[in-house]
């Protein structure tokens, strides 16, 4: 979420209009129950809920969405691997779009030149991030951003 309030005045966009889910962490050895949760873990995470339809403009596997309702979303994946010197790059953009316009999103799948810096499943990795450039196709956002084009490599 840090990255998308990074994103968000680069573009002059409010930061309401393209942000992440609000999350509450709660550590169940602080009065939980344990009768009443799973045993196997000691933190939980809850997150707002979305109305409407769930939509996946991007993921960690390569998929990219193009059309132009989810241009926003695949600029923010360019801006985080840019903004971060190539070290991160932020994929499965993925949750709601309000009729205007409004993203709010969840779960995403950070990914990372040196997978030993952030050990995750989802963390594929720069072979990921390679299929991104390959897939994407940068937009006006891309290009207010001053964000560099990438060519994709074959081969990945």
């Amino acid at each position: 979420s840090s990255l998308a309030d990074l994103f968000c005045p680069r573009l002059g966009i409010s930061r309401t209009a393209f942000r992440y889910v609000h999350v509450a962490v709660i550590d169940a050895g602080s009065g939980f129950d344990p009768r009443t949760v799973d045993r196997r873990s000691r933190f939980y995470s809850f997150e707002e809920q979305l109305p409407g339809a769930w939509v996946k403009m991007n993921c960690n596997t390569g998929f990219v969405d193009n059309r132009p309702e989810y241009a926003l979303a695949q600029a923010f994946s360019h801006y985080t691997h840019h903004a971060t010197d190539g070290e991160v790059m932020v994929l499965d953009v993925q949750g709601n779009v309000s009729a205007d316009g409004q993203f709010v999103l969840s779960d995403p799948a950070v990914q990372t030149r040196d997978r030993r810096k952030f050990e995750n499943p989802t963390n594929i990795g720069e072979r990921v991030i390679k299929r991104f450039y390959q897939s994407h196709r940068c937009n006006e956002h891309c290009e207010k951003l001053r964000l560099p084009r990438m060519v994709p490599v074959s081969g990945v």
